[in-house]
């Protein structure tokens, strides 16, 4: 059994394999579970990977190899200026704020005061028209001098890494054409993956600015995967009626309970391993996003949560469960195949299964369940040091293991075990093994 772990980064200058190195130390280290794993490095002429083998077989379970792979896409960020940034924040500054999320919103109301402040010390010290003007003219110019140094490191700072996200989600025509050069490259490095003939499986996963650009990704790639099967089999796709079930039972649930998505996250892999067997070449059993700004779309995305449902509904951006066409989830456009198996062309979401992590005090990232899809499974974590759990810095621990393995016992609330038991890595059963072949 070989699967491929795919991450894609968040946002700063990050060094190549950088991010998947941090990744792989958290993950595996102090891991009980992961002991017997060697970790080994191997390049190939196509991309560069990370491996974990075992060592030793257990009983009911079958060999495994774990590749991790990082997609590096900050190379293509380059050349960002202030002015990009700032017209971005501009045009987020004027956004209705009855469509800012509650997260954001602190922020968005700071960033307002902090403008009106400067604005109104800035008038006292150039236009002193009043003896109070007069008083306060020295202070105000020192104030404004401050506020000159304060505004070159937050241009640094923005450049470093807000611009990421500004020019990723921004609509100027410039950075349309690095969107889509970002999305292109990373549509290629998993066509790879899937093309190698050596994977079984493969899981995805986005942290932070990474989760945007993986969902594109996967979005792109699945209306490109899901064209051609392998095979023409007499098959009832039982699993797909029983898919089609949960979800309606899913999208008429006004409250989904943790059993209620469980089972429905079942549904999927039954789906996902049927398609396998029908030959649908789509290898991505799993989606993980990590603070993801995905929890601010009605914002950051489209113009309020009107709008961004209208998008949704309209295809343009998949949701989980996927909407139903006329024939369900089934393409109804197919006239090549002699069986109609196709999903259609936003089921992405049907056979992949979505996870999302977020802190409590992660204003970037968020709950996703209902914004994009009653089907995701939201889970709340938290850090070792559990103050840092409720503080913005939690944004970048998602993946932190600093303590010994038998503090992590028994606590499954905390972020790297709950990453340790979604991934799983020494532990695919025989049993799922021979359903895929």
């Amino acid at each position: 059994m070989k699967q491929a772990i795919f991450v894609v980064h968040g946002i700063g200058e990050q060094k190549p394999l950088e991010t998947i190195r941090g990744f792989i130390d958290g993950i595996i280290k102090n891991d009980k579970s992961s002991r017997s794993l060697k970790f080994l490095k191997n390049y190939d002429e196509k991309f560069s990977y990370y491996r974990l083998k075992k060592n030793d077989r257990i009983e009911d379970r079958t060999y495994t190899v774990t590749d991790f792979h990082e997609f590096h896409w900050a190379h293509l960020m380059k050349g960002t200026k202030f002015m990009q940034v700032f017209s971005w924040l501009g045009s987020l500054l004027l956004t209705n704020p009855k469509h800012v999320t509650k997260r954001i919103l602190p922020i968005w109301l700071a960033s307002w005061l902090l403008i009106l402040l400067s604005a109104s010390s800035f008038s006292f010290g150039m236009f002193p028209i009043m003896e109070i003007g007069a008083i306060l003219k020295e202070e105000s110019l020192m104030f404004s001098g401050t506020s000159t140094v304060l505004l070159f490191l937050m241009n640094q700072i923005f450049l470093l890494y807000i611009g990421d996200a500004a020019r990723y989600m921004g609509f100027c025509s410039k950075d349309i054409k690095i969107r889509n050069k970002i999305k292109k490259e990373g549509v290629e490095r998993l066509k790879e993956l899937h093309e190698s003939g050596i994977y079984d499986r493969i899981i995805v996963i986005g942290h932070s600015l990474g989760s945007v650009i993986s969902y594109d990704i996967l979005t792109e790639l699945w209306g490109e995967s899901n064209r051609y099967f392998k095979n023409d089999i007499e098959n009832k796709q039982l699993e797909l009626k029983h898919f089609e079930e949960k979800a309606t039972y899913i999208n008429n649930k006004d409250k989904i309970e943790k059993s209620d998505i469980n089972r429905y996250q079942q549904s999927q892999h039954s789906l996902w391993l049927e398609q396998q067997k029908l030959g649908n070449p789509w290898l991505i059993s799993d989606f993980l996003t990590l603070g993801s700004p995905l929890a601010h779309a009605q914002f950051l995305m489209a113009k309020s949560k009107k709008d961004l449902k209208k998008r949704q509904q309209e295809w343009e951006l998949p949701i989980c469960p996927p909407v139903f066409d006329n024939n369900g989830l089934l393409d109804d456009d197919v006239i090549e195949l002699k069986r109609n198996y196709r999903l259609h062309e936003k089921a992405v979401f049907g056979p992949t299964r979505w996870t999302n992590l977020y802190f409590p005090g992660d204003i970037i990232g968020g709950k996703l369940q209902g914004l994009y899809g009653k089907g995701i499974k939201d889970i709340k974590v938290k850090t070792i040091n559990k103050v840092m759990a409720y503080t913005p810095v939690s944004h970048t621990l998602y993946w932190a293991n600093k303590k010994r393995s038998n503090q992590l016992e028994n606590n499954e609330e905390l972020s790297i075990s709950v990453l340790q038991e979604i991934l799983k890595l020494d532990e695919f059963s025989k049993k799922e093994l021979k359903k895929i072949s």
